[in-house]
């Protein structure tokens, strides 16, 4: 959600689209190193448990990517730190885009499972083809 702050202050209506999430993310944003045991109890527990079948171990792969991929953001906001002008009108940018293109991954992978496909998000589908054994 930290990406959508910008859409969500231009339009405060999508914020309430997301708004029954606070409460859990919250709570999971409260609990130390929550993203860092997340990660690895999904990785260990799912994606290389050969008793899960091959559909849920790719999507539980591709969660974890999606996962790491989040970082790179944060990482160019630190290294840039922009505070006004052009850096913060492209951080802005930068940040709408990254909101936009992870609620369309999660839409079209929750969408795929509910259609029993396997929802192969480009890019991120072929990481995890070279992942999974």
């Amino acid at each position: 959600m930290q990406y959508g702050r910008y859409i969500f202050a231009q339009y405060p209506a999508s914020e309430r689209l997301f708004r029954p999430l606070f409460p859990i993310l919250r709570m999971y944003s409260s609990m130390p190193l929550s993203n860092f045991i997340l990660f690895f109890t999904l990785y260990l527990a799912v994606v290389r448990n050969p008793k899960f079948g091959r559909y849920v171990r790719f999507n539980a792969m591709q969660a974890c990517i999606l996962d790491v991929l989040i970082v790179v953001p944060i990482i160019v906001q630190r290294i840039l730190s922009p505070r006004s002008g052009l850096g913060l009108d492209l951080l802005i940018v930068f940040y709408n885009s990254v909101f936009i293109a992870l609620l369309g991954a999660i839409v079209f992978a929750v969408i795929s499972c509910l259609l029993g496909r396997i929802a192969r998000i480009p890019l991120v589908a072929d990481a995890v083809d070279n992942q999974l054994y």
